[in-house]
């Protein structure tokens, strides 16, 4: 799973890097254990991260899934918008199917 965004809306590749990392360690560990039990350690860990690092891009890791699922939304309303002719029909199939390319995510 690759994950990329842009928090703080920065096109820079490099300290874009972080975020990404920090995310897929937050997403795989999320897959083993709750949410509410994953510590920011963890996270950084798993990321190969430091503490400060982690900081820099986010304030919780609450941040970090708030901006991965934004980002999944963001996405998903792009590929509609991004149909050359819409219809309730199609906006549904293309929301529907994006979600299933996605469905790890969900659990």
């Amino acid at each position: 799973m690759s994950v990329t965004f842009m928090k703080k809306e920065t096109q820079n590749i490099t300290a874009l890097r972080p975020q990404t990392w920090i995310t897929e360690a937050l997403l795989t560990i999320m897959k083993e254990k709750e949410f509410n039990k994953i510590t920011i350690t963890e996270i950084i860990k798993k990321a190969d991260l430091t503490r400060q690092t982690f900081y820099r891009n986010f304030n919780t890791k609450e941040e970090v899934l708030h901006e991965y699922v934004k980002k999944l939304y963001k996405d998903c309303f792009d590929e509609i918008e991004q149909m050359p002719q819409k219809n309730v029909y199609k906006i549904l199939v293309t929301y529907f199917h994006y979600w299933h390319k996605n469905k790890d995510f969900c659990y």
